[in-house]
This record gives structure tokens, C-alpha cells and sequence, in this order.
């Protein structure tokens, strides 16, 4: 027992950074984008898996959300924009609208 317990330790402090992707060399780029009401769009980057590969764009436009569901990078595609609906508690919080649940596609081995 005693010898198994600090390569167990070690196992578990290193396995993430074995299967962990460099997030730095990740490719930035959106594809095809929409014209956005906004002047100042927020944009957020998903990514999926051990190696980064499933890669899904969020952007804020407004109150309008764009969400790359098919991961290709298009956000001008049909059904990609979810306008936020009306909800009292989050215009206390933030001055905007809740945006339903968002279901994205995903492979076993992303």
C-alpha cells in the first residue's frame, strides 16, 4: 500500500498535462461572421477534447447570441442566432435577456 500511493499521487498530478492541448496554438479565426447590430460583439471560444479538435464560437451580439452549432466556423448559417427572451431577473443582473438551452452535436470523441 505504501508503495502504490505516491505513484497513484504522481499519476493523477500528471495525466492532465499529458493529454492537455497547448490552448495557445489554437486557430482563432471565424470563418464567415454575420453583420452584427453592435459595435462591439463579444466573442467566446469552446473547445472540445484532448487535442482541441471540436471548436465552437459564442458571440454576443446585443441581445442576440450566435452560436456556431456545427463547429465549421459559419456563423451566417440558418438557426445559428438565438435572440434572448425577457426575464426580470436578468435585467436586474445584467440589463439583458435569458437565452434558452442550446444543444450542440457532438462526436464520442471529441
Amino acid at each position: 500500500m505504501r508503495r502504490t500511493f505516491p505513484l497513484l499521487f504522481l499519476s493523477i498530478l500528471l495525466a492532465p498535462q499529458l493529454h492537455a492541448a497547448d490552448l495557445t496554438e489554437i486557430e482563432r479565426s471565424i470563418r464567415k461572421e454575420p453583420a452584427y447590430q453592435s459595435k462591439t460583439p463579444r466573442y467566446c471560444l469552446l473547445v472540445f477534447g484532448p487535442e482541441a479538435k471540436t471548436r465552437i464560437w459564442l458571440v454576443l451580439d446585443g441581445k442576440t447570441l450566435y452560436v456556431d452549432r456545427n463547429g465549421n466556423g459559419d456563423l451566417t448559417e440558418g438557426g445559428m442566432s438565438q435572440p434572448a427572451s425577457r426575464s426580470t431577473t436578468s435585467q436586474r443582473l445584467q440589463g439583458a435577456g435569458l437565452f434558452p438551452w442550446i444543444f450542440l452535436p457532438m462526436d464520442r470523441d471529441c
